[in-house]
C-alpha cells in the first residue's frame, strides 16, 4: 500500500495460509539521503546498510505481519554535465519542471552560500509534489513534478549561481535579452511546427509527414520519401531580394 510520491510512507502487508520463512530485499535508494527507516510489526529495524544498496529482511513470516518503508524526500539538484552554472532540481527522485514557453525570459536560480535549496523553494499546500521559488530573476515560478506535465512548454534545467557570482555576469544576461528583443523587433512570422493551429495559420501541407516532441520542449516534423510546406508571412513594401531571411533552429536533410 502506498500513495508515493505523493506520501513518502509505503506499507507491505503479508497474507499468507501458513508461516514461512522468506527473505524480503527492500530497496534503498541512493537519493535517501534526508532519512530511510523500516519498521516490522510496528519494531524499528536497526539498519547498517547504505543509500544506494538493498536491506535484506529475513525471518518467519506470518499473515497478517507488516513491513512499513518510510524513504523521505529532499531537495537537491544535478547539473548539466560540462556547465556547473545549469542544473536541474530534484524532489528525491522527482524530476521537477517549470511553466516555460519559448518567448519566456530566461530564469536565473540567485543562490546563497551555504544554504540549501529549501531555503528558497517552498512547497505548495495545495498541490503535492509541487513548489514555488523564492529567488528566481527576473521572476519566480512554480515547479512540478515532471510526470505531472503532459500540456504545453516547460523547462527542467535552469541557470544557477551564487549571488556573489551573479553581479558579474548580470550585464550578459542583460545584453542576451536586449538581442533577443531586438530579433523579435525584426521577425516579421514564426512558425512552430506539429501544433494544429500554427500549421492551419501558415498552410502547411505535406505527404508522409511524421511528427514528434524534441529536446526542451521543441516539437519537428519531418517526411520519408513525400514533402512539407509552409508559408512565412513577408514585407510586400520591400523587393523579395530585401525582405530578411529565414531563420531555423533544426532544418536538415536526414540519410537515406
Amino acid at each position: 500500500q502506498t500513495e508515493f510520491p505523493d506520501s513518502d510512507n509505503t506499507q507491505l502487508l503479508i497474507t499468507c495460509t501458513k508461516q514461512e520463512e522468506l527473505t524480503f530485499h527492500i530497496r534503498y535508494p541512493e537519493w535517501a539521503t534526508a532519512g530511510y527507516q523500516i519498521k516490522v510489526n510496528n519494531e524499528l529495524q536497526q539498519l547498517t546498510e547504505k543509500p544506494g544498496s538493498y536491506v535484506s529482511i529475513k525471518r518467519i513470516w506470518k499473515n497478517g505481519d507488516k513491513i512499513e518503508v518510510a524513504m523521505i524526500k529532499n531537495l537537491h539538484k544535478e547539473k548539466l554535465l560540462g556547465d556547473e552554472h545549469k542544473a536541474a532540481f530534484l524532489n528525491g527522485p522527482i524530476v521537477l519542471a517549470g511553466d516555460r514557453n519559448p518567448q519566456d525570459k530566461k530564469i536565473v536560480f540567485l543562490e546563497e552560500t551555504n544554504q540549501g535549496i529549501d531555503s528558497w523553494m517552498k512547497p505548495i499546500e495545495s498541490d503535492k509534489g509541487a513548489f514555488e521559488t523564492k529567488s528566481g530573476f527576473p521572476a519566480n515560478i512554480n515547479l512540478v513534478p515532471f510526470y505531472k506535465k503532459y500540456k504545453g512548454y516547460y523547462a527542467i534545467y535552469f541557470d544557477c549561481y551564487q549571488t556573489d557570482e551573479w553581479e558579474s555576469v548580470k550585464d550578459e544576461y542583460e545584453k542576451e535579452e536586449e538581442a533577443q528583443k531586438e530579433l523579435e523587433r525584426l521577425t516579421l512570422d514564426t512558425f512552430r511546427p506539429n501544433e494544429q493551429q500554427e500549421e492551419i495559420d501558415h498552410n502547411f501541407k505535406g505527404t508522409h509527414v511524421s511528427r514528434g516532441d524534441g529536446a526542451l520542449g521543441k516539437k519537428w516534423c519531418d517526411s520519408d520519401g513525400g514533402y512539407f510546406s509552409f508559408e512565412m508571412k513577408v514585407n510586400a513594401d520591400l523587393p523579395f531580394s530585401s525582405n530578411p531571411g529565414l531563420m531555423f533552429d533544426s532544418l536538415q536533410e536526414l540519410p537515406q
